[in-house]
């Protein structure tokens, strides 16, 4: 969908495809593998409805030893929520992908990663697999601005 046919579509409808956006596996694995790499602003809506605002990371080197995941642990993990470290409140949180209002990151200019999420093909099971043509995100992470709408 292209920026004019999402202008298009009622309040309704927008909220609806931004939330299969964010739900959709090129966005998750994009996201994921953004926060391996640095840390970031985070603007989601909580469960009750409330707003909240969180600076959060996956990158190894700013979680503390004694809150990183115990080798050989298991966890159960969710295909709708991320779980990340969040740097104010020295813990673990998690949020829902379709609850993210905005984001908000930096990358060195150096940075080895892409600056939109990698096309995938979904498969029956709900996995995917690199190398489709297939590129839903464009529209809704505006890489550029470092938000998403």
């Amino acid at each position: 969908m292209n920026e004019a046919e999402f202008d298009s579509l009622d309040e309704k409808k927008q909220r609806d495809a931004v939330k299969d956006e964010l739900n959709h596996p090129n966005f998750r694995k994009w996201f994921k593998g953004l926060l391996e790499i640095t840390e970031a602003e985070i603007i989601f809506f909580k469960l009750s409805g409330e707003e909240r605002k969180m600076r959060c990371t996956l990158e190894e080197s700013k979680i503390p030893d004694d809150k990183k995941p115990k080798q050989g642990s298991t966890r159960k993990i969710s295909k709708d929520s991320i779980a990340v470290f969040d740097l104010d409140k020295n813990d673990w949180r998690s949020f829902r992908y379709d609850s993210i209002k905005e984001f908000v990151f930096d990358l060195d200019e150096d940075a080895d990663y892409p600056p939109h999420p990698e096309p995938v093909i979904l498969e029956k099971d709900g996995e995917f697999n690199e190398g489709s043509e297939i590129s839903l995100v464009d529209d809704v992470v505006d890489v550029e601005a470092k938000t998403v709408h």
